[in-house]
């Protein structure tokens, strides 16, 4: 059941990290 809430919380977080580490470069 909680299979689907860690999986979008896995998401949100690899996109907060690969935000970030798009930022990183481009700077």
């Amino acid at each position: 059941m909680y299979y689907g809430f860690i999986m979008t919380h896995i998401r949100h977080i690899y996109t907060q990290t690969r935000l970030t580490s798009q930022t990183l470069i481009h700077t």
